[in-house]
This record gives C-alpha cells, structure tokens and sequence, in this order.
C-alpha cells in the first residue's frame, strides 16, 4: 500500500482491516490492530469501527470489555472489488505528473558546418 503525500487515504485503512479479518474471520479489536500494518492501525478508531459497522462491512459485539469484529459477506465484497481496483492498469489518458526526462541515450549529430568568418581547422576546434 502506498502512500500519498505522506498521507494514507482512508479506503487502505479499511482495507487493511478488512485483509486481517477476512483471513481470520473475527478477531478481538486489539489483536486485530496488532495484525495490522503499524502504520494504518494507528488510523483506526472508534469512529472508523462505527462506520464500518453502520456500512455493514463488519459486525461488531462487546465481548467483556472489548469489542469484537467479525467480517460480514458485505465486508468481503468490498475487499475484493477494492483490490481488483488496485490490480488494473491506471488509465493512460490522463496526464502523468512525472516529469519525463530526455532520452539520454538518443545523442545529437555533430555539427561539421564551418563557422562563418572561420577557417574550416578551426571550426573543428570552436567550443559548442
């Protein structure tokens, strides 16, 4: 997962969540963040875990004094449509925010026409 601006976008927190869950099926909200990469798990809280519930993308019940997280069928259907997203190739009609060097490997031809005012010797041994 990348990121961008030095920000992570929202939807590879959810992600995430939804890879560690979907390989596990329920996980303890802890151990669920322990499994996560460090880097979104610090992003997920109690508003994410709301929204995913109201979305229906997890089910999550108070056992004890934690909360537990389980993936619904919702839940997997969104990981998978997000991760097709992530495999396709980008579109190529918009503008690429790269600058694109010059080809280095192309060289110019040598200019052989003598200077005006320039022996033809000369020439040769002009700078540029």
């Amino acid at each position: 997962m990348g990121i961008r601006n030095g920000r992570f976008r929202p939807e590879q927190v959810r992600a995430e969540l939804l890879r560690v869950l979907d390989r596990w099926g329920r996980l303890v909200e802890s151990d669920l963040k322990r499994m996560m990469d460090i880097a979104l798990a610090v992003r997920f809280d109690a508003d994410l875990r709301r929204e995913l519930e109201r979305e229906n993308l997890v089910r999550v019940e108070q056992v004890g004094d934690e909360p537990v997280l389980a993936i619904t069928d919702a839940g997997r259907q969104w990981l998978e449509a997000y991760r097709r997203r992530q495999t396709q190739p980008a579109p190529s009609g918009g503008r690429d925010r790269r600058r694109r060097r010059p080809d280095r490997t192309a060289t110019a031809p040598a200019n052989r026409e003598p200077l005006p005012g320039l022996e033809p010797s000369e020439a040769q041994n002009a700078p540029g």
